[in-house]
């Protein structure tokens, strides 16, 4: 029931502003590459590399889209490694987007955070709230299962 609401637009995210208005979207959700196009072994299959690796953009060119696309007051949310966050912190300000929710994802309750979910506001104030760590798995008996969150958000 989202026909009209949500706009897919294939292009380059580097070439933001040949592809859309500015100052149009509430909402931008992204998942970018995590791997400078330098680092470790770039799969063979071109998108899966694309999804991967930097090769057609930075997490820098996907902010600053967002940040193009966005109203002020606008929301991005992104999902990106723990271990880059304070580059995704660095970037998100440098395109006016001020971190807003942050949530760190572990597999385990024993785990350290492999991923971040971060929500910013375009033009927002300071002023960020870390919410407790997301767990993807119990480890029951040694059996691994979802969690009941993780059971709640794929039964929407």
């Amino acid at each position: 029931g989202l026909e009209g609401r949500v706009i897919i637009v294939e292009g380059d995210v580097r070439e933001i502003k040949t592809l859309h208005s500015s100052g149009e979207m509430d909402l931008v959700v992204c998942n970018p590459p995590y791997r400078s196009a330098t680092s470790g072994r770039v799969a063979p299959d071109g998108e899966r590399a694309l999804a991967r690796h930097e090769l057609a953009g930075t997490i820098g060119d996907f902010a600053l889209a967002a940040a193009w696309l966005l109203r002020w007051g606008g929301s991005f949310c992104v999902i990106y490694l723990a271990e880059k966050l304070s580059r995704l912190l660095a970037v998100m300000m440098q395109a006016g987007i001020e971190p807003k929710r942050l949530r760190m994802v572990h597999a385990t309750a024993a785990s350290t955070a492999r991923l971040v979910l971060l929500e910013g506001c375009k033009g927002g104030r300071p002023g960020l709230e870390v919410e407790k760590p997301l767990i993807l798995y119990s480890d029951h008996h040694r059996e691994r299962s979802y969690t009941e969150e993780i059971e709640d958000i794929y039964s929407l």
